[in-house]
């Protein structure tokens, strides 16, 4: 029941065109290749790592028979004789060859002729009213028992036959494998952004369990000065310009490792945010409407600091406040403000703001500033009847009575109905719900603070 997931894929078409290479999803054309590798390459990964039989590579009637599409995996796989290559064709009328390729991904072991005899009818139908057919070969048909490979081409070599008019096959190519006896490596991409002067270059590394358990991550530098050890979280952050190598590993088998195949660089932006602050903060504005709260408000002012800022793009503040301005139109090459932000009287602690320049967001600064935003000025538009007098000690036993449903059992709810308080024309039964909470604690832990 299992797939092996390829990393990245290699291809080679004498004619790319969006009308010879397209990745078709039931019966509607999804990617193709002109539109480019960064969205090309990853359907075609996923078309072919995924057990939908309605969803595949289609190729058009302008293919060479030297045309082939190379899967590459993060991992080598050990042949065995219970993995098997399943090649899938609509109609099973264009014969291809399917070949492993070695560690250093060069053609390798033995040709596997997949003719038009070798399919299977699986009786399910696509598009064009053909059915789906598959051939299935041992993994030990394209090398020996024990052998490692890295990935697997597949050429179409019936394109160009005069009965096959240059019509490319229409289908997908993975191995299967039993998860009773493989338990692959994690498989990943990686992503980033731009490293910064001040070294804050990030790393994300999106993995996938593939039955192992807890993942682990860690960088190889290839200046070997920037290693990053073995951590739970996906995220390297404070990244000098390198290039990095992500690797994966499950935490309970350490030696079952995955390199990345695909090297992630990270360049100087040359953009260097240095500072933010918050400043001119206002009291509550009732906005002129002393009986609405719903349009209190209160203005502050943003500092953004920075050097050899970008001339494209943008400047941009996210986290408790989101702003932005165009970078053509900053104050100066050393710092810009955004005047009289106006935000909502809600008493709201504000304590995260960072800054990034579009050109360069993997370059970010995050303050250390914290405010409070003003309550509403304004009075309570909600029915409210104030009585009289100010009341400042604490009710006596003999002043209340609480009606409380008590089942006597600790496991159960024991739930305040209503609390009577004497002098009050009314038991008390309504409970004011808070928006949110702040908390300090010195000690936090799982042992000191608990619901």
């Amino acid at each position: 029941t299992g797939i092996l997931r390829p990393e990245f894929a290699n291809y080679q078409f004498v004619n790319p065109l969006a009308t010879n290479q397209f990745i078709v999803d039931q019966t509607i054309n999804i990617a193709n290749v002109s539109e480019g590798p960064a969205i090309f390459d990853p359907a075609l990964i996923e078309a072919n790592s995924n057990p939908d039989l309605r969803h595949y590579l289609s190729l058009g009637n302008d293919i060479d028979p030297t045309d082939y599409v190379e899967f590459i995996y993060n991992a080598p796989i050990t042949a065995s004789s219970n993995k098997y290559v399943l090649i899938t064709e609509r109609a099973g009328n264009n014969p291809v060859t399917v070949q492993a390729l070695d560690n250093m991904n060069n053609l390798t072991g033995n040709v596997i002729n997949v003719t038009n005899a070798n399919y299977i009818n699986t009786g399910v139908v696509t598009d064009f009213g053909q059915n789906i057919e598959i051939a299935v070969y041992p993994l030990t048909a394209l090398v020996s028992s024990g052998s490692e490979i890295s990935g697997i081409r597949i050429t179409q070599i019936g394109a160009g036959d005069l009965s096959f008019l240059r019509d490319g096959g229409d289908g997908k190519v993975f191995i299967l494998y039993d998860p009773a006896f493989l338990t692959p490596p994690p498989t990943f991409e990686a992503t980033t952004g731009a490293a910064c002067p001040l070294n804050s270059g990030t790393i994300t590394v999106d993995a996938t369990d593939n039955g192992g358990g807890t993942i682990e991550y860690s960088l190889t530098s290839l200046s070997g000065l920037n290693d990053r050890p073995w951590q739970a979280s996906n995220v390297f952050t404070g990244l000098p310009v390198d290039t990095y190598t992500p690797v994966v590993r499950y935490q309970s088998n350490p030696g079952c490792i995955a390199v990345s195949s695909n090297p992630i660089v990270l360049d100087n932006s040359g953009f260097n945010i240095t500072g933010i602050t918050v400043t001119d903060v206002t009291s509550c504005n009732n906005n002129g409407t002393p009986s609405d709260i719903t349009d209190d408000f209160f203005t502050l002012d943003v500092i953004v600091d920075f050097v050899n800022p970008p001339a494209s793009g943008t400047l941009n503040i996210t986290g408790d406040v989101v702003l932005t301005e165009n970078a053509t139109n900053l104050d100066s090459s050393t710092s810009h403000t955004f005047n009289d932000v106006v935000l909502p009287t809600n008493g709201q602690l504000l304590s995260v703001f960072r800054a990034s320049f579009s050109d360069a967001p993997a370059c970010i600064f995050e303050s250390i500033e914290s405010i409070t935003a003003p309550f509403e000025c304004s009075d309570d538009a909600c029915p409210d009847v104030i009585p009289i007098g100010n009341p400042t000690s604490p009710l006596t036993g003999a002043e209340v009575t609480f009606d409380i449903d008590n089942p006597g059992d600790n496991t159960l709810p024991a739930t305040l109905n209503s609390m009577t308080v004497t002098g009050q024309p009314n038991p008390f039964t309504g409970i004011l719900r808070p928006e949110f909470a702040n908390y300090q604690f010195v000690n936090p832990l799982a042992t000191n603070q608990f619901i």
